[in-house]
């Protein structure tokens, strides 16, 4: 006889079916603390599975294992680890569930994810004890682009992490309306630093005369000042420094940002 259990929303409950509350809880804790003999305990010893890493089957412990292994090698402790909607069937012997799973965290390089993946997992019963001999994860997919649908630098995603500094991480949970946040923030910060540079242009005429050497300079003042000072004291925190980061600031700053500010304060304010 089939029987159907829906877990509560935000439950993180792998092993269920052990029906312990303290042996649910210990996996749980052991996903977030990068624990590899708690999170291995819930697997049987010939489980094949389909990971979202390459390639298409993994086949036994020992690959599941390294799975994890090269999965926690990426993050920083602790490990953000949420599941929802955990639904189970339960028969006599086996047992299938489905839910979908969020991972967040900062990345040993200093930058933070925040996705969702799609889990199904399926359970045998070995002398008594519920074991997961089965699991598949996987992301959507954008048909168009052949790119997963959840992963990446979307700018979608972009405007909800520029929003997290003033929402935290819940701003990934809050779709449009931190996106929306994330963009009116952006344009705030352009237009700051803009005013900023045209105020200054007022009283040195050497900002109009040099705009090209100005506006780099510029560019990379604005860049330590947010990333010295306005990430520190945001809700996301202090970023750490990496190859992501000098495109962006050391050299994106001064071309992207400085320079544009420069020469259209030069081109488009009347000089006096």
């Amino acid at each position: 006889m089939l029987m159907r259990n829906k877990t509560p929303s935000n439950s993180v409950n792998l092993a269920f079916m052990s029906n312990s509350p303290e042996a649910n809880q210990e996996v749980v804790e052991a996903i977030r603390a990068m624990d590899l003999d708690g999170v291995m305990s819930i697997y049987a010893s010939d489980i094949v599975s389909f990971d979202i890493v390459s390639p298409l089957q993994h086949v036994g412990a020992e690959t599941k294992r390294k799975n994890w292994v090269d999965a926690f090698a990426q993050y920083q402790r602790p490990l953000g680890y949420e599941i929802r909607d955990l639904t189970i069937t339960l028969g006599d012997d086996v047992a299938f569930g489905h839910s979908l799973n969020r991972i967040s965290g900062a990345l040993k390089n200093g930058d933070r994810t925040d996705f969702w993946l799609r889990s199904t997992i399926c359970f045998r019963k070995f002398d008594g004890n519920w074991l997961i001999a089965h699991d598949q994860v996987s992301v959507s997919l954008d048909l168009e682009s052949g790119r997963a649908g959840l992963l990446g630098a979307q700018p979608f995603k972009i405007l909800q992490h520029i929003a997290g500094g003033i929402l935290g991480t819940r701003s990934s949970d809050m779709g449009r309306t931190s996106a929306l946040i994330g963009l009116a923030c952006h344009f705030a910060i352009a237009l700051t630093a803009a005013g900023f540079y045209y105020l200054a242009s007022r009283k040195l005429r050497l900002l109009l005369e040099h705009p090209l050497i100005c506006g780099l300079l510029y560019g990379e003042l604005v860049f330590l000042f947010m990333y010295f000072v306005v990430l520190p004291l945001s809700a996301l925190g202090p970023a750490e420094f990496n190859i992501a980061t000098y495109i962006t600031g050391p050299i994106g700053h001064p071309l992207l940002v400085g320079l544009p500010i420069a020469r259209c304060v030069r081109r488009f304010v009347p000089q006096s």
